[in-house]
């Protein structure tokens, strides 16, 4: 497992941004308001794709981008148990076949990791704040 720790999020998109598709899982860490969501908005504005809210209420939103990426943003905030994942729907996502789909899960610490699929790259950011001023991005790659 790589860990590489980040300090601005202008370097962590940079350094995501190759991770984008090819079945790829990014996996999102950090308290409310740590800039989870901000995260990935700007990851797809480097894809020419303009991201209007989190799927907080919704679970699950399906965007595509250009080069014919399918991402499934995913926001498990709200969900509180193992049966609330299971019936939503979530494990569904991982059956899709096409070999240039993406999963952003915020929240991602919510389920065990190890229950994702082994056939899925995972790239997991915890972001952590120091201060009001200041967070750092600890990004591990699993199962690359």
């Amino acid at each position: 497992m790589d860990k590489v720790i980040l300090n601005s999020l202008q370097e962590v998109i940079a350094y995501l941004k190759p991770h984008v598709g090819g079945k790829k899982i990014l996996g999102l860490i950090g308290d409310l308001g740590f800039g989870k969501t901000t995260l990935v908005k700007t990851l797809f504005n480097e894809f020419g794709f303009e991201l209007s809210h989190s799927p907080t209420f919704s679970l699950i939103n399906r965007y595509d981008l250009p080069l014919g990426i399918k991402v499934y943003h995913v926001d498990l905030y709200r969900l509180k148990s193992n049966e609330d994942i299971d019936s939503s729907g979530f494990w569904d996502l991982f059956d899709d076949e096409d070999t240039n789909a993406f999963v952003v899960i915020e929240w991602v610490d919510k389920i065990d990791l190890e229950l994702l699929p082994l056939s899925w790259t995972q790239v997991i950011v915890e972001i952590i704040v120091s201060n009001e001023n200041h967070r750092s991005y600890v990004i591990k790659e699993l199962r690359t």
